[in-house]
C-alpha cells in the first residue's frame, strides 16, 4: 500500500486512479480466499479499508463511516465477503455432483439439518439466506434461478 501511495503522490494520480488501483492490487489480496473464511469477523479488514479511503479522501478520523462508504460510493468488505460467498454456495450446490466439493458440502448440510454438527461456514450462508428472506433458497436451492439469487442478493 505504501509502494502504491508513495506513486500516487509522485506521479500526482488521480483519486479514480489511486482507488483503482487499490482495487485491483490491495483489494484481492486482503479478500483471498474469503469465500471460506467469510463467516469469521473481519472487523480488522473494515478498519484497514476505511481508513484507506478516510487518509485518500482526507477526511477527519471522526468522520462517520456512512458517510466514508456514501462519499466514496465504495461498499463495506462486510458486503463483498457476503456476496463472494453464496457465489461460492452457488457454485457448489450448482457444481458437478462427482466433485469432492459437493459430496462434502452435502455431509455437512445433513449433519447440520440433522443438528448432529454445524459447520459455522454452513451456520454463516443460512443465517445470510434468513437475513435476506430467503429461506426458500437455503432450503430449495436448486428450485431457483442462480442469476435471480445474485441480483436479489447484490445490493
Amino acid at each position: 500500500l505504501s509502494s502504491i501511495r508513495s506513486k500516487k503522490e509522485k506521479l500526482q494520480l488521480p483519486l479514480d486512479i489511486y482507488m483503482n488501483l487499490f482495487d485491483t492490487i490491495v483489494l484481492p489480496v486482503l479478500l483471498y480466499g474469503s469465500e471460506v473464511w467469510g463467516y469469521e469477523d473481519s472487523e480488522q479488514l473494515e478498519i484497514f479499508f476505511r481508513t484507506f479511503l478516510k487518509n485518500t479522501m482526507k477526511l477527519n478520523k471522526q468522520t462517520p463511516n456512512c458517510m466514508v462508504y456514501g462519499e466514496s460510493g465504495r461498499k463495506s468488505l462486510y458486503i463483498k465477503i457476503r456476496l463472494r460467498m453464496i457465489n461460492f454456495w452457488i457454485k457448489i450446490v450448482t457444481g458437478d455432483e462427482h466433485k469432492l466439493v459437493f459430496h462434502f458440502y452435502k455431509l455437512l448440510r445433513k449433519m447440520h439439518d440433522d443438528n448432529y454438527y454445524t459447520s459455522p461456514w454452513i451456520g454463516k450462508m443460512e443465517e445470510i439466506f434468513n437475513t435476506c428472506d430467503m429461506q426458500n433458497v437455503w432450503l430449495n436451492p436448486l428450485n431457483f434461478n442462480t442469476e435471480w439469487i445474485k441480483k436479489e442478493i447484490s445490493l
